[in-house]
């Protein structure tokens, strides 16, 4: 059996033999427009296929297909700025496919989780990287001071030192920056509260305990001599022999004590000593016992005016040589300050019978207050009242006065 060849135009497809139909229409729009800028947050891409169908494919990626109207919608933060490719091809043949291409500038998105801290006068400023693959930066800002920090990954941080006078709350924004579009992200606000400084005092020095004092021997004083008072000479004691043992052993005998012997007291005259001393505590002084006699009270002896009672005189002295001098004014001096004293308490005078008849002319030109008009107008609607009552009242009397009996 001899195979025969088939024919080559019988392998070509039906549309390429017989070449595409009349009716056959250009590509379909497609959105956004070839040559636009988007920057919304999400961009929307539809294409209108035809009965027959066809596939919308977005820099390089099949996102929607069939018949009717197909759509695809990009999310700016998931995709970085700049020019991306859209395009449309028809299942049929003879049907065009479409292109197109728009620019995409969208801003990046607002920073999530901001927290801030403060140690110290360091700001700690703390907030999640965002999802934008072209991220270029964050903007920090506050009251204190700004900082820019770099694109980052997982959670970012900075730091930023406070100055002093920074006290109370303070707000926090951060704002992130993203290629390709001139617009940065909307802020991110938070408020922290800062401390005031507490300044604490400078160490005090130290302080050295000077070296003690040399401790002054006591110097014996001089027995003060008070007058008409001989002073008792001090006891010498004798130093008693050793007496010789006895047949025990023991010394026989007993220690002699010496016994002082007083000096008896000779009065003398009171002369009053130019240095008054004090003496030191003699014990209290002998009073000379009353003597009883039987027919009266006891009789005391007389006291000379001289008698100090065994202390020593004082020594008078003068208070008027002692005395300051006072500042004594002359006769001219006296009336100038009386002529001034009288001078001052008239003009006091004249000066308050000048207000007095001030505030009266004040008063008189102002008129009558609100409260006496007031008072005026009551008292004339009180005598017109009383004026309207008192005919009616009359008018009621006569009335009955001549009332015929029924």
């Amino acid at each position: 059996m001899v195979l025969r060849s088939a024919p080559l135009f019988a392998a070509l497809p039906l549309s390429v033999v017989l070449g595409a139909p009349a009716w056959a229409a250009a590509g379909p729009a497609i959105t956004p427009g070839n040559g636009a800028t988007v920057k919304t947050d999400t961009v929307t891409i539809s294409v209108t296929a035809s009965s027959l169908g066809g596939k919308l494919i977005v820099d390089g990626v099949t996102r929607d297909s069939g018949t009717g109207k197909l759509t695809y919608t990009m999310d700016s933060s998931r995709v970085a700025n700049g020019t991306h490719t859209v395009k449309y091809n028809a299942n049929a043949l003879w049907e065009e496919d479409g292109s197109s291409s728009f620019k995409l500038a969208a801003r990046a998105d607002v920073p999530h989780n901001v927290t801030g801290s403060v140690s110290g006068r360091t700001l700690t400023v703390r907030w999640s990287a965002g999802p934008e693959p072209d991220i270029t930066g964050y903007a920090i800002s506050t009251e204190a001071g700004n900082d820019h920090v770099g694109p980052c990954s997982g959670t970012c941080s900075t730091t930023i030192r406070l100055p002093d006078s920074t006290t109370g709350s303070l707000a926090i924004g951060v704002e992130a920056e993203r290629s390709g579009s001139d617009l940065v992200s909307p802020a991110a606000y938070i408020f922290v509260d800062v401390p005031a400084v507490v300044v604490e005092p400078p160490p005090a020095p130290e302080q050295t305990n000077p070296p003690p004092a040399p401790n002054p021997q006591p110097q014996p004083q001089p027995q003060p001599s008070v007058p008409g008072v001989t002073p008792t000479p001090t006891p010498t004691p004798t130093p008693t022999p050793p007496k010789k043992p006895g047949k025990n052993g023991k010394p026989s005998g007993s220690a002699v004590t010496p016994t002082p012997t007083p000096t008896p007291v000779t009065p003398g005259p009171t002369t009053p000593s130019t240095t008054p001393s004090v003496p030191p505590w003699l014990g209290p002084l002998l009073t000379p016992s009353p003597t009883a006699t039987p027919s009266g009270p006891p009789i005391l002896p007389p006291i000379a005016d001289t008698d100090t009672g065994g202390l020593p005189a004082l020594p008078k002295t003068d208070l008027a040589a002692n005395a300051v001098p006072q500042p004594v004014l002359d006769e001219r001096s006296a009336q100038g300050a009386a002529i001034g004293s009288v001078l001052i308490l008239g003009l006091a005078h004249v000066g308050t019978w000048t207000r007095r008849h001030r505030r009266r002319k004040l008063a008189l030109a102002a008129g009558p207050t609100a409260h006496e008009r007031v008072s005026v107008e009551r008292t004339t609607i009180e005598a017109a009242t009383e004026a309207a009552r008192q005919p009616a009242a009359i008018k009621k009397r006569r009335r009955h006065r001549f009332r015929r009996p029924r």
